[in-house]
């Protein structure tokens, strides 16, 4: 059997991760949806009962995104494209009553410009009336106490079992973690080690709200977790809907 690719053994890692999904099949159902980061295609996959007149999913890596398409297969309401969302415009994409930027998509681009960058995308595309979710961990500056961390994890990916082993360096000064994940068959059968890297950075509610004041969106709800519980400092999700901002 082929070694799976680090995409699909993303995907099997993260099965098991649902706790936000009913909370954004409420927010886009009966909606037009553009995912901003869509991976494999947990959400997507998601969505496909609860009436989206339209879903698209933007993601840069091409093996996550034929990942994706596997999941809902040929629904004409579903389509994906190969883009650097800080290249996208309305006159190719159109405009959507929500837009999603969840599992820490937000993180990813680097940098206080970039992320207005893609905010001020993100409000460009909003449909009116149209709503934004931002989700992202609630800042720990904790977990910087510990330069590095390994973590182990085993999960199931074609009737195989397999473990993820991440080495997670931190960065106190820049708020930054470089993650490194190895895949290897447990059994050892299959010798092959399969790796990917990733890289987050902490962003703070005080940053996120000067974000948004320079991406012309403000803030209409803050939750801090998919239940619905209002954030606190306890809270281990900052979970924002958005709106354009009133002229």
């Amino acid at each position: 059997m082929k070694t799976p690719n680090a995409a699909l053994l993303y995907a099997c890692r993260v099965r098991d991760v649902h706790d936000d999904l009913d909370f954004i099949k409420t927010f886009c159902r009966n909606s037009s949806v553009l995912e901003i980061g869509c991976g494999t295609g947990r959400i997507p996959e998601a969505l496909l009962d609860v009436g989206i007149t339209k879903y698209v999913g933007i993601d840069t890596d091409p093996q996550r995104l034929e990942v994706c398409q596997q999941r809902f297969g040929s629904c004409a309401k579903f389509r994906l494209a190969r883009a650097n969302f800080l290249d996208v415009n309305k006159k190719t994409y159109g405009i959507f009553d929500r837009i999603l930027l969840c599992f820490n998509v937000l993180s990813e681009f680097s940098g206080t410009e970039n992320r207005r960058r893609a905010l001020a995308i993100t409000a460009s595309l909003l449909a009116p009336g149209g709503r934004v979710l931002i989700a992202l961990p609630a800042p720990d500056d904790a977990l910087f106490d510990r330069t590095t961390t390994t973590i182990r994890k085993r999960f199931v990916c074609n009737g195989e079992l397999w473990i993820a082993e991440f080495d997670i360096a931190r960065q106190a000064s820049t708020k930054t973690s470089e993650v490194t994940v190895r895949y290897s068959q447990e059994s050892g059968l299959d010798t092959s080690i399969v790796t990917d890297h990733y890289r987050n950075e902490q962003i703070t509610r005080e940053e996120l709200f000067s974000h948004y004041a320079a991406s012309k969106l403000e803030l209409e709800k803050e939750y801090g977790s998919f239940s619905g519980s209002s954030y606190d400092s306890h809270s281990q999700n900052i979970i924002h809907v958005l709106k354009a901002k009133s002229s």
